[in-house]
């Protein structure tokens, strides 16, 4: 059996993760099995759910600027312990993680680029830094999509050696169900000519969540009161986004969840998604949304890899919040929901043959 080690910043559920864990559920685990290393010293949403299907969770002190040289020896001396030939960096920490893997000779060191991150902050030049010593320690380069490569490893090597890997899903458990529209929309109490908009996403500036607070206003109005919004997700905006929507008056019709392990059934009951992002890599919200048959608005600050169906439409966040308004509604009109369970599936974004991909991979160094 192949033990494959899995660099991430905690196993909650973030695209990332999500991801991850849609690929671990498949692969053949008598062949592969995947544990993981998280910077955080708490359980993750996942964590129960990893150590059933046989993954080990290491936790590691978190990422302290001030503190490197330690956490670069505590990444040491888990390495002098615990051996891998296969080891993975996830998170913004990949760097030290591959450097001290690097430092203690194991073979295949995959630097796997998520996000494309577009706005100007010290985040955005610590990645651009990145992207130098990343070409020395890392063996492999694997991304979601080209933005996010060009983002982390640069133009010259995107064209030679990284591989685009789709983000897959199950392409079943995401097509319309109709009875579940009506379970889910008459547990939203939403009539049937009421709009519902929908969103899936952490509470973080990158989501932009104001924006689409102030996008969903404007359609409340223009829909004289009788749209809804649902935002599915946790983090540490979600108190100031509640303050502001009761502060507009809008807390009557907007609803707000937790993490859940049912999305699925939640798209069936929208009828528009809606996802302002500053940047993404490749949101797998989209992917499922699009599979949902569910019209799906973004920003072009979104890859345009993600317009997958015509039911997919990109603005622009230099637009106002009644122009997305206006806009989102003209789309919608006349796209009624149905299964694009196929149609996902020829872009190849099937999770069953994604898997087979990763096996083989492994399998071939």
């Amino acid at each position: 059996m192949i033990r494959i080690l899995q660099e991430v910043h905690s196993m909650d559920t973030g695209g990332m993760e999500t991801q991850i864990m849609k690929i671990y559920r498949e692969i053949d685990k008598t062949k592969i099995q995947f544990d993981f290393l998280v910077h955080v010293d708490r359980e993750g949403f996942y964590d129960e759910e990893i150590k059933k299907m046989g993954g080990n969770i290491y936790y590691t002190q978190r990422y302290n600027p001030l503190k490197l040289f330690k956490y670069k020896k505590e990444i040491r001396d888990f390495f002098k312990s615990y051996h891998y030939d296969i080891v993975i960096g996830h998170s913004d920490m990949g760097m030290f993680f591959l450097r001290e893997a690097s430092k203690m000779n194991i073979p295949v060191r995959i630097a796997y680029s998520h996000n494309a991150e577009s706005h100007f902050n010290l985040k955005f030049f610590f990645m651009k830094f990145q992207r130098f010593f990343l070409q020395k320690y890392a063996t492999d380069f694997l991304s979601v999509s080209k933005k996010a490569a060009l983002f982390l490893f640069g133009k010259k090597r995107t064209k030679s050696d990284v591989k685009i890997i789709n983000n897959g899903l199950d392409t079943q458990k995401f097509a319309f169900q109709n009875n579940i529209r009506n379970v889910v929309r008459n547990n939203l109490k939403a009539n049937d000519g009421d709009l519902v908009f929908g969103h899936v996403g952490r509470f973080m500036p990158q989501k932009n969540h104001f924006f689409l607070i102030d996008i969903f206003e404007q359609l409340y109005f223009l829909t004289e009161k009788t749209a809804k919004l649902v935002l599915i997700g946790d983090g540490y905006l979600k108190n100031d986004v509640e303050k502001i929507i009761e502060n507009k008056g809008l807390k009557n019709n907007v609803v707000l969840l937790s993490n859940i392990s049912n999305v699925n059934e939640y798209l069936n009951g929208f009828d528009c998604f809606i996802l302002p992002s500053k940047w993404e890599g490749f949101p797998n919200v989209i992917v499922e949304s699009l599979c949902n048959g569910l019209p799906s608005v973004f920003s072009t600050n979104v890859t345009s890899e993600a317009v997958l169906t015509n039911y997919a439409m990109q603005l622009d966040l230099k637009l106002s919040s009644k122009e997305w308004a206006i806009k989102i509604l003209e789309f919608i009109k006349n796209k009624p929901h149905y299964n694009a369970s196929q149609e996902i599936i020829d872009k190849g974004f099937d999770i069953h043959e994604i898997a087979r991909w990763y096996e083989q991979y492994y399998e071939n160094f």
